[in-house]
This record gives structure tokens, C-alpha cells and sequence, in this order.
């Protein structure tokens, strides 16, 4: 049995995967390298949080004064690898390495899954390792590891469309209900974008092979329709669980308008298509020496470095060449004709701004709600990935017959190599002077590179070399030539746990003590961030998720709508927001340093006057300054209270303060309420005296709770109704997709 696994092409195939992701990544896994970006600064920080907590962490008291964490999407809290983390804490703290692992293991799987669906499609096994090699190690993946969301998904999208060609194939249905349960697990990674064009994707796939049931009986048309359908359904099911608490989330953040000009930002150029033959050639970026970033591409003007892991997608003049030669040789095949396809539709739709083709679909829904539309390129990254496996069988099977559209297709990348590598088109792509040498320097490598391969496979053609030496010898020329392309992009020399802020995490102890408060008896929020008179930042944007500081800062691409009060001055902000600690210019030095608040209201105070407005006058009535909202609460609706005149007393002790649960006890003279200095959501619920009572909005961004004159017992708990309502129908999908797999499986259905 043993012998059999070790002589099989899928232990083979692992092995390969390994070895390559190693020696790939090598710098990072012994630790002489790291990620970098939005890795350490949202990523790391984010999964840090939810490895860390109790349980799953449905609030974030940490950054902005406190908000939403598992409604936030790309949290991916669910998502069963990010869990694995939770086995790496150690004092806890995530261990960076340990996120860079997870992310690792991703480009492991996306070879394997590569390589399974190039089985399932009839590709040999050094055509399909091929296949792996090129997508996985693509430029589109790894510079995405800056967005390790998009990475999971596309690692086991091949594995999604594996299992589905299989369903049409063999006319099982059971098979359709088991893509849809892969698609639905995968997505809990969470990355709304590339969900959608991942449905894209496989509805493309579908409608091509649905295209040949009409016109042949190779496929069961019912069956293929059905399968298709429960890939989707099932998936959508599947996410519910984070998809309701994230609408809601949405509903209640600030939304930049998305109009045309910001959903194509991030639009491919077309001469940005040259770069399939010679990558970088607008220059590239590099996590070692970000200084040095010679990528000079203006979008719309505008030029940025973050256009380059936007726009990037090399996956290997080698793949490119085998691409054409199958399209040449194989137009009718549906295989090839259906990724040829895809393949142009995902270039064209990349294009944005600067082609038709987008316009097309710009007023369909969720279309224009996402920038970067070159994320779309991975259609194309796979598409020919694929290809190039197809046309590496190609060469094996009546290849003399097809010697002339072999030569044509390496012939295409050549000339176009030759015509960069002579500086014709520097000129008019406006190549600075100091990129020219390099840029020439790497199309002369490209050009070797071609002329290597085309030997190999002409002499596949006539038998010269057997399968396992051409096929191995281009496996290792398509590595190296990614390897060298794309190797030094993940290479930051900055350990962001060991590196001082501002490059890293680490502050002097004395400082972390003094920030981190202390639970429950002594409750502070701390200001990190000066705007006036000059920008600065004493720790990282998202530092406190990490140290368990209560920062009214942080770094998210969601914020709420009422998240920091609308007050006459920065020092009434400070003091509703209960901030202790807030960040000054010292003007005796001239420097930057912390001032204790000693005027904060506190976590918690309580209040018998009210005043009633309504949503529109809220911000001009906080903003005047006209009330003391120490004594006075502000409230947005009709409530059934009367002010009352006597000077109250109260004693307010917090019992517990944890993530998602509050406990008081407070004793207090007169009725009235207990105003939190926590940010107010819906899904917060309150018990007073064991008895449910509603958790109020009130001064614009906090949380109100009525009370009766006298001893008050208080509990706020975090309780989401549309999380409630995601899981039920999630565990119910995964159920009945199991079963359905079981019973379908046995009756051959």
C-alpha cells in the first residue's frame, strides 16, 4: 500500500509542490526574510486578534474606540487554515512566522490543486506539474500575498473546477455538491472581489461545456445545469455564516462613492501586456529595499507603487509560448477553446478604463462596487496555465504534424522580445534612462530562455528526448525563470515583532505597561496619532490589536458611520472617548510625547437629564458645545423619560469587561441612564436585573441603557441576530451537502 501512495503521480506531484514552495520562499521560512505591507499592517494584526481571543471575537475594542471584528469579512474567521493559527500562540502572541507558514502552505496547495485539475482534463503529469508550476507561482500570486485573502481562494479554485469538470464528465451530481462545498469553505476566506469573479469563472466554465451538451451528447445537459447550480447555491449557503453580519456591517460604514473614475483605478494598461514576455518591464518593486522601487507606470496620471502588485501577472514566457501553441493547434477542442476564452475575456474585463469590453459589464451588480479590475488577470493566469499543460502534450502526440505551429508560437513572444530587447519601444513607453540596461538585460534572458525551450520541445517533436526529460527539463526552466522574476518581492529584512515602532511592534516595555489597561477596575482608551501640527504616529496603525492597547485609531478599509463623536474641540473628543493617554508636541522640545487626560468622563457614567433631537441635528447640537453631556444625554428618537430635576448620586463598578460581554453594577440615586463609552452597534442586547432592556444611541456614537432608581445589576452582551440566522442556514447547508454526497454517491447519481 505504501509503495503504491509512494509510486502514485499525486505523491510525486506533493513532492514537487514542497520542494518548490521551499526552496521559493526559502529566506522566509528560516526567517532571514519577511512579509511585508498589509500583511503587518492589517493582516498580521487581525489574525493575531482572533488566534488570541476566547472563543469567536465578534468586537474589537482595540482600534476606533471599538468596533465589528468578525462582520468584518476579510477576517476570515472561519476560513478552517486561519484557525490552524490558533495553535501557534504562544505567551499570547501569534508568531509572525506562523501566518507566513499558513500563507506558505497555500502556494503547496495550489500546485496540488493545479495539477488535479490538469489530471481530470487528461494532462500528463509533467503537463500538469507544468500547469502548477506556472499558476502558482505566477507574478499575480505572489505579490498577492500582500492580500493573503485573494491567495487562499485561488489556491483552491482549480481544485472547485477539478471536482465540477468531473461532475459533467461522468454525468454525477454528487460531484456538483461537493464543488459547491469546496467553493463555500474557500470563500470564508473572505475576499468579496475575488468571490465574485471567482463565480465569474466558473460560470464561464459551465456555459462552455453547456454550449457543447447542446451541440453534442458528450455532457448530460440537465445534469450539468444542476451540478452548476449547486456549486453556486451550496457555496452561498456555505457563507452565510459571514456574509449576513457583513452586509450589515456594510450598511452601517462609511462608504466612499464608487463612481466610474474609482472603479477602474487599477485599470491594466494594454502595453502592460508586453509583460507576459518580459516582466518588469515598468520597473518592479521589492519588499528589501522599498527606496528602490523603480516602477514608473503612471495610472491616470497618477503613479504609485501599489499599481505593481495591482497590475502584475508574469506566469512565464515558457507557459505563454505552450499557451499559443495549443490555441494554434487545438482551437476546437472545447478544453481549449473554453480556457482560450476565459483567458481573453479576464484580459479584456482587466483592461477597465481602457477598453469597451468593461464598460459592458460596469452596470451589472456588485460590478462597479470594487476597484483594481487587473485582479481579474488570474482568468488569464490560469487560463494559459492550463494551456501550457495542453500544449506540452501536444509535442508528445502527432507533434511532426504540428512543427510549423510550434515555431509560430514561440516565434510570437521572440520577436516581441527582440523588439523590447533593442530599446525600440523605450521612447514611447517613457523608460527612465537608468531602467533601460536592466529591462534590456532581462529580455536578453527572456530570449534565452525561449530559444532553450524551443530546443527541448523540438526535440520532443522528433523523439530525441523522452517525456520525463523534456518535461522535467521545462519544469525547471519555467521555476527558474519565475523564481528570478519574482523571488525578491517578499523579501522585507524588517521583522515587524522584533523591529522598534515605527518599523515594527515592538515598544520599550515601560511604555506597553503603561498603555494597556487594566481590566476591569481601570478602563482607558489611548490617542496615538497627531494630525495638527504635524502628522505622526507613535506605534503601529493597528498596534493595539496586537498589545492589547485601546486605541481610538487604527487601519481598516471598513469604518463606521458614528465612530468619533462630533465635539466644539480635541479635548472634549478625548474626554467623551475616555482617553487617558493622548499623543502632543512637547514645544519646550520640540518633539513629539504623551499627556495624561485627566479630565475623561470615564468608561461609564451616569446621566438623568435628556435631550430628544432627531438624526439630521445631532452633529450641529454635539458640535456647539450647548450641552454637558456629563450630565446630559443626547438621544436621536422620541424616548419615554422625563428629566429629572435633583442632583443625582451613583457608584458604578464594572464587574467584567471582555470582547463581547460588559457586567456593571452601578447604584444609583434618581431613574435615568448609564451612558458607555463604548461605540454603539445593534447587535449589542442588555440584561438589568436579569430583565432585557434596549441598548440606547445615544451622543452620536455611544451606547445609552435606561435604569430605575436604586441597586442596577447590568450585563451587555454581543449578541448578532444576523450572525444567528448565517449559521443556522450555513450548518444546515453543510449538512444537507453531506448528505446529499452520501446518497447521491451511493445510487451513482
Amino acid at each position: 500500500m505504501l509503495m503504491k501512495i509512494i509510486k502514485s503521480d499525486y505523491f510525486f506531484a506533493s513532492l514537487i509542490s514542497l520542494i518548490s514552495t521551499a526552496i521559493f520562499f526559502w529566506a522566509n521560512i528560516v526567517g532571514d526574510a519577511f512579509f511585508w505591507e498589509d500583511i503587518v499592517e492589517y493582516v498580521y494584526p487581525f489574525q493575531n486578534f482572533a488566534a488570541t481571543s476566547d472563543g469567536i471575537p465578534f468586537w474589537n475594542p482595540y482600534t476606533f474606540g471599538g468596533m465589528p471584528f468578525f462582520a468584518d469579512i476579510q477576517t476570515g474567521f472561519f476560513y478552517p487554515l486561519n484557525r490552524l493559527l490558533d495553535l501557534f500562540v504562544t505567551d499570547g502572541k501569534l508568531p509572525f512566522a506562523a501566518l507566513q507558514l499558513v500563507i506558505l502552505l497555500h502556494f503547496t496547495i495550489a500546485q496540488l490543486n493545479t495539477f488535479y485539475l490538469s489530471r481530470k482534463l487528461g494532462i500528463s503529469k509533467y503537463g500538469s506539474i507544468l500547469s502548477g508550476i506556472g499558476y502558482s507561482f505566477s507574478m499575480l500570486m505572489i505579490c498577492h500575498t500582500i492580500h493573503p485573502m485573494i491567495i487562499y481562494q485561488l489556491a483552491w479554485l482549480p481544485l472547485v473546477v477539478g471536482v465540477l469538470y468531473t461532475s459533467f464528465a461522468k454525468g454525477r451530481i454528487y460531484l456538483g455538491v461537493l464543488s459547491g462545498l469546496i467553493l463555500g469553505i474557500s470563500i470564508l476566506a473572505g475576499h468579496p472581489q475575488t468571490i465574485l469573479y471567482e463565480f465569474i469563472f466558473i460560470g464561464l466554465f459551465a456555459f462552455s461545456f453547456l454550449i457543447k451538451s447542446f451541440k453534442s451528447n458528450d455532457y448530460n445537459t440537465v445534469k450539468l445545469i444542476v451540478s452548476t447550480l449547486l456549486t453556486f447555491i451550496l457555496a452561498y449557503g456555505i457563507f452565510t455564516v459571514q456574509l449576513f453580519p457583513a452586509q450589515e456591517l456594510a450598511d452601517l460604514s462609511q462608504r466612499s462613492e464608487i463612481n466610474y473614475e474609482k472603479a477602474t483605478e487599477g485599470s491594466l494598461h494594454f502595453k502592460q501586456a508586453l509583460t507576459t514576455v518580459v516582466p518588469n518591464l515598468f520597473g518592479t518593486v521589492s519588499g528589501e529595499d522599498l527606496r528602490s522601487a523603480s516602477f514608473y507606470l503612471p495610472f491616470e496620471g497618477v503613479q504609485g507603487i501599489h499599481y505593481f502588485w495591482e497590475t502584475s501577472f508574469y506566469f512565464g514566457t515558457l507557459v505563454f509560448a505552450l499557451g499559443l501553441f495549443s490555441i494554434l493547434v487545438g482551437y476546437k477542442d472545447t478544453k481549449v477553446l473554453t480556457f482560450a476564452s476565459i483567458s481573453l475575456f479576464g484580459f479584456l474585463f482587466s483592461l477597465g478604463s481602457n477598453s469597451f469590453f468593461y464598460d459592458l459589464f460596469y452596470n451589472l451588480p456588485y460590478i462597479n462596487t470594487f476597484r483594481m479590475p487587473a485582479r481579474m488577470m488570474f482568468f488569464v493566469t490560469l487560463g494559459f496555465s492550463l494551456l501550457a499543460g495542453i500544449g506540452f502534450d501536444l509535442l508528445l502526440s502527432q507533434s511532426k504534424k504540428y512543427r510549423k505551429e510550434l515555431i509560430i508560437a514561440f516565434s510570437i513572444p521572440l520577436l516581441l522580445t527582440l523588439l523590447i530587447s533593442t530599446g525600440t519601444l523605450f521612447d514611447s513607453f517613457n523608460t527612465p534612462e537608468l531602467l533601460q540596461d536592466d529591462i534590456s538585460s532581462r529580455a536578453i534572458g527572456t530570449i534565452v530562455i525561449l530559444l532553450l525551450a524551443f530546443g527541448i520541445a523540438y526535440f520532443t517533436t522528433i523523439k530525441t528526448l523522452n517525456v520525463s526529460l523534456s518535461g522535467s527539463l521545462l519544469i525547471i526552466i519555467l521555476f527558474f525563470d519565475l523564481y528570478s522574476v519574482g523571488n525578491d518581492f517578499n523579501k522585507s529584512p524588517q521583522n515587524p515583532i522584533e523591529a522598534q515602532i515605527p518599523n515594527g511592534y515592538k515598544m520599550p516595555q515601560e511604555f506597553k505597561n503603561a498603555f494597556i489597561p487594566k481590566l476591569p477596575e481601570d478602563i482607558f482608551r489611548v490617542n496615538m496619532r497627531l494630525y495638527q501640527p504635524v502628522r505622526y504616529m507613535a506605534m503601529k496603525r493597528n498596534q493595539g490589536m496586537v498589545d492589547k492597547i485601546m486605541l481610538i485609531e487604527g487601519y481598516n478599509p471598513l469604518l463606521l458611520q458614528r465612530v468619533n463623536p462630533p465635539m466644539p474641540n480635541v479635548d472634549l473628543n478625548m474626554d467623551i472617548l475616555n482617553v487617558r493617554y493622548s499623543v502632543g508636541i512637547d514645544r519646550n522640545l520640540n518633539s513629539p510625547r504623551f499627556y495624561e487626560n485627566m479630565d475623561r468622563f470615564g468608561n461609564a457614567w451616569f446621566v438623568n437629564k435628556i435631550v430628544e433631537t432627531d438624526s439630521s441635528n445631532i452633529k450641529s447640537i454635539m458640535e456647539s458645545g450647548k450641552y454637558d453631556l456629563k450630565t446630559t444625554a443626547l438621544f436621536e428618537k422620541k424616548m419615554n423619560f422625563s428629566s429629572v430635576n435633583e442632583e443625582p448620586t451613583s457608584k458604578i463598578e464594572c464587574i467584567s469587561y471582555e470582547n463581547d460581554r460588559l457586567e456593571y453594577k452601578i447604584s444609583n440615586s434618581t431613574d435615568g441612564f448609564l451612558i458607555l463609552s463604548e461605540i454603539y452597534y445593534p447587535s449589542w442586547k442588555a440584561k438589568v436585573n436579569k430583565k432585557e432592556s434596549e441598548v440606547h444611541l445615544v451622543n452620536y456614537c455611544f451606547r445609552a441603557i435606561e435604569l430605575k432608581k436604586g441597586e442596577n445589576h447590568i450585563i451587555v452582551e454581543y449578541d448578532s441576530e444576523t450572525y444567528n440566522a448565517g449559521l443556522t442556514i450555513s450548518l444546515i447547508t453543510l449538512l444537507l451537502s453531506l448528505v446529499s454526497i452520501i446518497t447521491l454517491r451511493k445510487y451513482e447519481i
